[in-house]
Order: structure tokens, then C-alpha cells, then sequence
């Protein structure tokens, strides 16, 4: 038990009750996964308790994925419950440094008792305050959080409906389509350009939208703009275009809100916008978001963005890498909206200069 603390869960008084009653549902639905599922198609779902723990662990294979999970990372999973997100990673990965966190001892009785490692891969359980740890910085590639009811994809899909009210889009062609966007973000060698881009643009986009004409249609090229992502091809951004121009027919939408749509997509290739154009202006704005976060978010950019450029040799990066940061540098201003020139302009600024200044030490 934490020092000082008293830890009052009566969902899981009343959860640990139940297995130590023996009752075989609750401990299929809930013994391992104590959150809720994913249904690619939820018209399928058939209500039985296998169908129900199916869904759970579709849901942790599908956020681990977008948050980029791969082989010899050292993951932190904040709230891991009885384990069960940390179990499935061991599963399907190797050589992992896995660290589940949780503040009540029973659950991580429970997590050691049932979760063994495998695949070469180190597992430990620690009791402790999530908002309170000891761990040094940079210690973890990737950081879950096991929020029930509003994991990640809950959100992108809550977003996602909010999206396409304005365009009266049926809910089997907006299902259709949203998956096609999760697939599409959640592909193997997506490190940074994943669904939490995706969320961290639209969450921009919010902040700046009192300098938009057409906010909706500005929502939607932040949804596709990357849905093409190849880091050996040169025309990423028109493919994206291409693709979305697909997508956006099968929804419905009018060829003036596609061209419109797809018109902002490929600005993002030059990260260029006209003085008047607002709405490209915003979305280019959201999209370098990232280049005024601290220091320690910075760092985990850069090394998603390698990882992602990791066929290509070291002095080839650099030599690459640096060429676009001090193209950056070099612009009068690198945000146009008034809110990001003011709030993000010079720890963008001082955040190239720091990882031109690493990229020089080789």
C-alpha cells in the first residue's frame, strides 16, 4: 500500500468479490481486460461473454498498434489492471522491457499471479501513484493509459461522428470509412504519423478555430492527410489526396467540399498557404504543433520520425534531416496563425536549433 494514502475502488471491491465467488462470466469478461471492446463491424456483435472478450482484446491490440508497439521497446502501461494489456504485448512482440503501474495492490496480485512473459521479454509490476512516479525520463519508448471509457479510439470515433454531422452522412458509409482511417493510421513502420497525430491535430485545430472559414472540411483534411504514408515515396501527400477523394465520394460529399478537402491535403506537402488562405493556414499550423512542445515530447518526436526513417543510413538522415529543420529556420515565420506566431513561434525556433546542434554530433 502507498504511504499515506488510502486507495477506495469499490468497482473492483465488488469485481474481486465476484472471481472469488467463482462466477465463470464475470471472469471470462473481465479476469483479464477490465475495460470495454472494439467491434470492427458492431452490427456483428452477438452479446455472448466470448464474443464480449473477443472485443477487449481486439481494443488493446488496436491501441497498442496506433501508439506504435513494436519489438525491443520498454513500454509503461499506467493502470494495467489485471494485466492484461501487458500479457497481449508479450504475446505479440519480443525482447520488451514491460512495466505495468497501478495503484492497488489486489490488481497486481492478480496481474503476477495469471501474466507471465514470453517471447524474451521482461515483465514487472509496480504498486505506485501513476501521477507520481519514479522512473527517469526517457525511460519508455511508448506510455499506455487504460481509460475505459474513453480509450483512444472511443474518442477518434466520438470526433469522428461530430465531424460529419454537418454533411448528413449515413452511418453505414461513416462506419465504413472510419475504419478504413484506423486501418490506414494503425499500418506497421507508423511511428509519429499514427491515430495520436491525428488527435493531437484536430485537439490544434479546436484551439484555432476562430481563424477558420469551413471548419468541418478543414476537420476532415486533418483526418486524411496522412493517410498515405510511405517514407521511400516523393508524392505521399497526392496519393493522400487521391485516396481521400475516394473516400469522401463514398460518403457523399459534394465535389466543391472535395476539391476543397483535398486541396488543403496537398498543401501540407510544402507546409505553404497563401496570406488569405485561412483554413490551410490552420491545418498547417496543427500539423507543426509538434515543434513547440517541450523538450521531452520534442525528443520522443524525433525518435518516432527515425524510427519511421530507419532504413535510411545514419549520414544520409542527418544530412536530410537537417536540410528540412534549417528550412524551417530559415522561413520568416514557421505558424501563421496569430494565436501559434505568439505561443509557439520561439520554442519551435529553439527546438530545431537544439536537434540541429545533436544532429552535428553525429
Amino acid at each position: 500500500m502507498i504511504e499515506n494514502q488510502t486507495v477506495n475502488l469499490p468497482y473492483f471491491d465488488q469485481l474481486f468479490g465476484e472471481i472469488a465467488q467463482g462466477h465463470t462470466e464475470v471472469i471470462k469478461a473481465f479476469g483479464l481486460h477490465i475495460h470495454w471492446g472494439y467491434w470492427q463491424n458492431p452490427a456483428l456483435a452477438d452479446g455472448s461473454i466470448d464474443d464480449f472478450a473477443s472485443a477487449a482484446e481486439n481494443l488493446t491490440t488496436r491501441v497498442c498498434d496506433a501508439g506504435g508497439a513494436a519489438d525491443g521497446q520498454s513500454i509503461l502501461d499506467c493502470d494495467c489492471g489485471f494485466g492484461g494489456t501487458i500479457a497481449s504485448l508479450s504475446d505479440r512482440f519480443h525482447h520488451l522491457q514491460l512495466t505495468g503501474v497501478n495503484i492497488d495492490p489486489r490488481q497486481l496480485a492478480r496481474a503476477r499471479e495469471q501474466v507471465q512473459p514470453r517471447n524474451h521479454n521482461h515483465i514487472e509490476f509496480v504498486e505506485g501513484d501513476a501521477c507520481q512516479l519514479n522512473f527517469a525520463d526517457n525511460s519508455f519508448n511508448m506510455k499506455y493509459e487504460n481509460i475505459p471509457t474513453e480509450s483512444l479510439l472511443d474518442i477518434l470515433l466520438y470526433r469522428w461522428q461530430q465531424t460529419l454531422q454537418p454533411f448528413n452522412v449515413s452511418q453505414i458509409a461513416g462506419n465504413k470509412v472510419f475504419n478504413d482511417l484506423i486501418a490506414a493510421y494503425s499500418t506497421p513502420g507508423r511511428y509519429y504519423h499514427t491515430l495520436k497525430h491525428i488527435l493531437h491535430v484536430l485537439i490544434t485545430i479546436d484551439n484555432l478555430q476562430t481563424y477558420v472559414k469551413d471548419l468541418s472540411t478543414v476537420q476532415l483534411a486533418a483526418w486524411f492527410h496522412d493517410i498515405i504514408y510511405d517514407t521511400q515515396a516523393k508524392n505521399n501527400e497526392e496519393r493522400s489526396a487521391e485516396y481521400t477523394c475516394k473516400l469522401l465520394s463514398i460518403l457523399g460529399l459534394t465535389a466543391n467540399n472535395i476539391a476543397h478537402i483535398t486541396r488543403l491535403i496537398i498543401n501540407t506537402k510544402y507546409h505553404q498557404a497563401a496570406a488569405d488562405d485561412f483554413d490551410s493556414q490552420v491545418l498547417l499550423d496543427a500539423d507543426l504543433a509538434i515543434l513547440a512542445t517541450d523538450s521531452i515530447q520534442y525528443q520522443e518526436y524525433v525518435n518516432a520520425i527515425r524510427q519511421e526513417y530507419a532504413w535510411v543510413p545514419q549520414a544520409d538522415y542527418i544530412a536530410g534531416r537537417k536540410q528540412i529543420l534549417e528550412r524551417f529556420l530559415q522561413r520568416q515565420r514557421i505558424y501563421f496563425t496569430p494565436l501559434m506566431l505568439e505561443a509557439a513561434e520561439q520554442s519551435a525556433r529553439a527546438n530545431l536549433i537544439a536537434e540541429i546542434k545533436i544532429l552535428d554530433k553525429g
